[in-house]
């Protein structure tokens, strides 16, 4: 029997942002969020307090929609596979400095494009969601870099190698 890895996200949408846990028998977020299903499972929800009027709201298990995400943060460490030495296919990829306007969020970050891959046509590719490593929000600009994932068809906005003023 396959092994399940549990995931701490935030989902973020144009209207709030849900903390969870993601069970998934992937090893990477990534490739759970890759699957052909267009709804996964959030279980042990929170609707994040700035967008509770009335306290606290929480749910045991919540269907996301897919086309509807803006973006998944990746909030803890990835479960590592235990005996029998799975090993993981890795492509090689260079990272790339980007920002991203993804609906009301923008982001600063490394998306990894396997080497001499033409960063003008990230948008092309056929995975709906773009990693997004060593990435924070631009106005929180104190928050520790971590690992966005963002759906690439609510990116209205990628800056390529920007020049960045102190």
């Amino acid at each position: 029997m396959a092994e399940v890895y549990h995931k701490e996200v935030e989902v973020y949408f144009s209207s709030a942002t849900l903390h969870g846990i993601v069970a998934t028998r992937h090893t990477r977020l990534t490739d759970h969020l890759a699957t052909a299903d267009e709804t996964f499972l959030l279980k042990s929800v929170q609707l994040r307090e700035e967008y509770s009027r009335q306290g606290g709201i929480s749910s045991e298990t919540v269907v996301i929609y897919k086309h509807r995400v803006i973006l998944v943060a990746d909030l803890g460490p990835t479960d590592q596979p235990t005996a029998g030495g799975v090993q993981l296919l890795r492509v090689d990829r260079q990272p790339h400095r980007v920002v991203i306007g993804a609906g009301p969020f923008w982001l600063r970050g490394d998306i990894h494009l396997v080497k001499g891959a033409d960063l003008e046509t990230v948008g092309l590719g056929n995975s709906r969601f773009i990693p997004l490593t060593q990435a924070i929000f631009l106005d929180r600009p104190k928050t520790d870099p971590g690992i966005f994932i963002i759906n690439r068809e609510q990116i209205g906005c990628l800056l390529i190698e920007p020049n960045e003023s102190a």
